[in-house]
């Protein structure tokens, strides 16, 4: 076998090799991508739960019109509804915390008819309680997701570091390639030209 049919075999080697290794990286890159995606889609989600449950907290002053006014501020979100503060943050599910209000004033924020009110009291503090429900367990889910993320990082850059090693030396080997034919050329026009 000539050097030159040697090198080929060669170069396709590294070539295979490369494309392998890219492919691998890029798989490993999409299942980053993804888990940062689900990442921010739970952090929202926890956002309009508990968005959502403030809502229940009326203003004071607001009667049954009550709005709530949000501010965002360095990485939190407050809410603030009238002279009530709830807080909801990356600090965990024990975050989101309101001070005694009563069923009644809930639901009359709502907007719920003064019967319906009275049959059931208990309803908005049901769907605070399905709120801070539906909190924790989407920070548990994050809390997951955060840690597959953290546990793929070591294979991400080793695959990222091999794909780049592989493509070098199939680069290598290419250019390695095309400087002995442009010698032989050289030769043969030298050759040629005599």
């Amino acid at each position: 076998m000539s050097r030159d049919t040697q090198l080929e075999a060669l170069a396709r080697i590294a070539r295979l090799k490369a494309d392998i290794e890219l492919k691998h990286f890029s798989a490993l890159r999409r299942h980053i991508a993804t888990l940062d995606a689900r990442v921010e889609d739970l952090r929202m989600e926890i956002i309009r739960v508990a968005d959502g449950a403030v809502r229940a907290w009326p203003d004071e002053g607001a009667g049954a019109a009550g709005g709530a006014s949000t501010e965002a501020k360095s990485g939190d979100r407050r809410v603030a509804a009238g002279g009530d503060r709830a807080q909801v943050d990356d600090r965990g599910p024990d975050a989101f915390s309101r001070e005694h209000v009563s069923p009644v004033r809930l639901m009359r924020a709502a907007g719920v008819p003064a019967a319906q009110r009275e049959s059931d009291p208990q309803q908005p503090l049901r769907d605070l309680r399905l709120a801070n429900a539906l909190t924790r367990a989407a920070m548990v889910e994050r809390q997951a997701v955060e840690a597959e993320r953290l546990r793929m990082t070591p294979q991400f850059e080793a695959a990222r570091n091999e794909a780049t090693r592989a493509f070098g030396r199939a680069e290598a080997v290419a250019a390695l390639g095309r400087q002995i034919s442009a010698v032989r050329r050289r030769s043969a026009d030298r050759r040629s030209g005599e």
